[in-house]
């Protein structure tokens, strides 16, 4: 992991000429920002500490940019706060400082610049009105420098500041296992095709990896990687990059798109979040307010909706959703800025608990307790993301890699299953997992069917395995792991299972009076003809009403009452076990069967005992041998 600095401040308080200064390199590059003599877009440029390139953004400090501001400031480690002694405290001091404090950077310096412009007692009082407004702060007690143009040693304080900061933040890093990084800019250059610029985040990252781009399926291949400038094989999380993409038009991808490896981020447009209303607000946040929310390095227009209060005043957190209006993509834990959607200034900061949310009622106690266990405690976290993921059929490197935490689920995934609260399916080499709230849902929706069939076919057993799952579930779920599910529905008395039909676990079929009627004079026609049994033909001339035979005749043949041979051929279930039972008397001890032999046994023609026989074939009870049979 590298580190990477950012500047914060008010327009016009030396923020480009402090980073010229400290790296020599003029961060305004656009021509509208040499005619202005303002900053409007990001800079870029590093510094060399502790043997090697730290990555130095500088963003604008103009009310009007603020939203480039918030797009530089995705990534930052450290911040240096920007003052001038001349103006002290101004408003976009105010809001940077918001800003960098909600994205949760608790690392940074203050750069006191333009003492040359200023009296000693006037940077004295700057220095104390500094000291008031950043009491109880990440910066309250931070290194303050005080630099000035024809002071050069006064800069390199500031490098021993950063310097000192950068050892203490390096001690605090640890390894991830996704790669991410919020693209800031993206360009074409000739010869090489387009080009991303951003700050990596997660694992580390090297030529010939594969990129999806966020929101979208598209997947690319990197070509190339710079640090500052030079080409490298390979870049540990939190430079400063550019990245060669193949295959990919710069119309395709631009700032607020998001790289990432490939299938580890999921779209959303509902994400469950928890929400500091600055204390500086003079308005409250309403329910159903629409508001800009900055994440990474995009901006989105959502609304609000609160979930556990009617509003929130200042200096309040509550729960809500966010409802966007675009798709975007994040993980548990980011942090996000709201702003205000007209006149635009910032309004409060943002922590994303579930970024796949499901449409909530508001004051939901359920999901409000879920919600405030899960920010600090990683099994009800961890429960939540199974929960989410669930209709995906996750394995554990699923689930690993949406969990967005480096800290390893094997301890916590394995008492959320022995506490019954996941699923885990094992019939296939692939564990997977499901969440019981997704399996309950299930159940329902799979009882509504059952119903409904049971309504509709009062004498059919149930319904099709094949047909629920793809109903139900869907068809990526595989048919072994459904079948677990299936069987552990039955184990808890909610189905039966009987070969591959499925009813409810209570259900028995009834029959009417005319159908018990038609049911008997089935059963009596069978037994007085046995092994010379009746065409359907004629049955129909004895049951009367067509439609009522033919739903009795089917179900007598799915519960096993009646056996079917061939074509027209059917035994009732005793005289389909006495055949049987015959054979096998015949077969005893390797003799061979003949067709005169079993003829002997019961009475009927040549016609039906070989289709009796050719049935037993193919059923593998006997098997042809010349012109007789044997046991198999």
């Amino acid at each position: 992991m590298s580190i990477v600095i950012g500047t914060a401040g008010h327009i016009d308080h030396g923020k480009t000429t402090l980073i010229k200064n400290l790296t020599g390199i003029d961060t305004d590059r656009l021509p509208e920002e040499k005619k202005r003599g303002i900053s409007i877009d990001l800079g870029f440029s590093y510094l060399n500490l502790q043997d090697e390139k730290v990555g130095i953004i500088d963003v604008p400090g103009h009310e009007k940019f603020v939203k480039n501001m918030m797009a530089g400031a995705t990534g930052i480690d450290i911040v240096m706060l920007v003052i001038a002694a001349d103006d002290g405290i101004m408003p976009q001091t105010r809001e940077h400082f918001d800003i960098v404090r909600l994205l949760g950077i608790h690392h940074g310096v203050i750069v006191i610049t333009k003492c040359d412009k200023a009296s000693k007692e006037r940077v004295l009082e700057v220095r104390d009105e500094i000291e008031e407004e950043l009491r109880g702060s990440f910066l309250s007690g931070a290194p303050m420098i005080e630099t000035s143009i024809d002071n050069p040693d006064s800069y390199e304080k500031v490098k021993d500041s950063l310097e000192d900061l950068i050892k203490t933040i390096k001690s605090e890093e640890k390894e991830q296992i996704v790669f991410r990084m919020s693209v800031d800019r993206s360009f074409s250059v000739k010869g090489f095709g387009t080009i991303i610029t951003g700050t990596s985040q997660g694992k580390d990252l090297r030529v010939g990896d594969s990129l999806q781009i966020y929101p979208g399926n598209r997947v690319a291949k990197i070509r190339g990687i710079q640090n500052h400038g030079l080409s490298v094989d390979t870049l540990s999380a939190g430079n400063r990059c550019a990245i060669n993409l193949a295959g990919i038009d710069k119309e395709d991808i631009k700032r607020g798109s998001v790289v990432a490896t490939p299938n580890s981020l999921s779209v959303t447009r509902l994400m469950d979040v928890e929400i500091n209303y600055l204390s500086s607000n003079s308005k409250i946040l309403k329910n159903n307010q629409r508001v800009r929310f900055h994440h990474g390095t995009k901006e989105i227009i959502c609304r609000i909706k609160l979930l556990d209060q009617q509003e929130l005043k200042a200096g309040d957190s509550g729960y809500a959703q966010l409802i966007l209006e675009k798709e975007l993509v994040g993980f548990p834990g980011d942090l996000g800025i709201l702003r205000n959607y007209s006149p635009m200034f910032t309004i409060g900061g943002v922590t994303i608990l579930n970024p796949l949310a499901v449409k909530a009622k508001r004051f939901d106690e359920k999901l409000i307790v879920k919600l405030k266990g899960g920010k600090n405690n990683n099994s009800v976290k961890l429960s939540g993301v199974i929960e989410e993921l669930s209709s995906k059929y996750p394995s554990f490197e699923d689930i690993k890699l949406n969990f967005g935490s480096t800290e390893d689920i094997t301890e916590p995934l394995v008492k959320l299953v022995k506490n019954k609260e996941v699923l885990e399916l094992t019939a296939l080499s692939e564990i997977i997992y499901m969440h019981k709230n997704f399996l309950e849902e299930k159940k329902v929706e799979l009882l509504a069917i059952l119903e409904e069939f049971h309504s509709k076919n009062p004498l059919l057993i149930g319904e099709n395995t094949s047909t629920l799952r793809n109903k139900v579930f869907s068809k990526k779920f595989k048919n072994k792991n459904y079948l677990e599910v299936l069987s552990k529905l039955e184990d808890d008395k909610v189905i039966k299972v009987n070969s591959s039909l499925v009813s409810l676990f209570d259900f028995e079929i009834k029959l009417s009076t005319n159908q018990e009627k038609i049911k008997n004079t089935i059963l009596k026609t069978y037994k007085n003809n046995a092994y010379k049994p009746p065409k359907y033909e004629e049955l129909s001339k004895l049951a009367g009403d067509p439609k009522e035979l033919k739903r009795v005749f089917d179900m007598m043949v799915l519960l096993g009452k009646l056996k079917f041979i061939e074509k027209d051929i059917f035994l009732i279930d005793s005289d389909y076990n006495n055949l049987v039972m015959i054979i096998n008397q015949l077969g005893e001890d390797g003799k061979e069967i003949a067709l005169p032999d079993v003829k002997a046994k019961m009475d009927t023609s040549r016609k039906y005992l070989v289709a009796y026989l050719e049935h037993l074939d193919k059923i593998g009870i006997t098997k042809r041998v010349d012109n007789a049979r044997v046991l198999v």
